[in-house]
């Protein structure tokens, strides 16, 4: 799997994971979101973000040859 989210869509998705932990003693559909969010953010790779051609992760210029 290839990255495609940045630090911060992790970080966010990080945080939106421990929010989904206080909140999976309301409804099951937390604990589906929480574990999602939780593995993207792990990861780095979104599935619907391959699917739908998007990424979030700060791609640098490489460095240019010297002549």
């Amino acid at each position: 799997m290839k990255k495609n989210m940045g630090t911060l869509d992790r970080l966010i998705r990080s945080l939106l994971a421990l929010a989904g932990i206080a909140l999976m003693f309301v409804s099951e559909w937390f604990i589906i979101l929480t574990i999602i969010m939780g593995f993207t953010a792990m990861t780095g790779f979104c599935p619907l973000y391959t699917l739908f051609n998007f990424d979030t992760l700060d791609k640098k210029e490489p460095p240019k040859p010297e002549e």
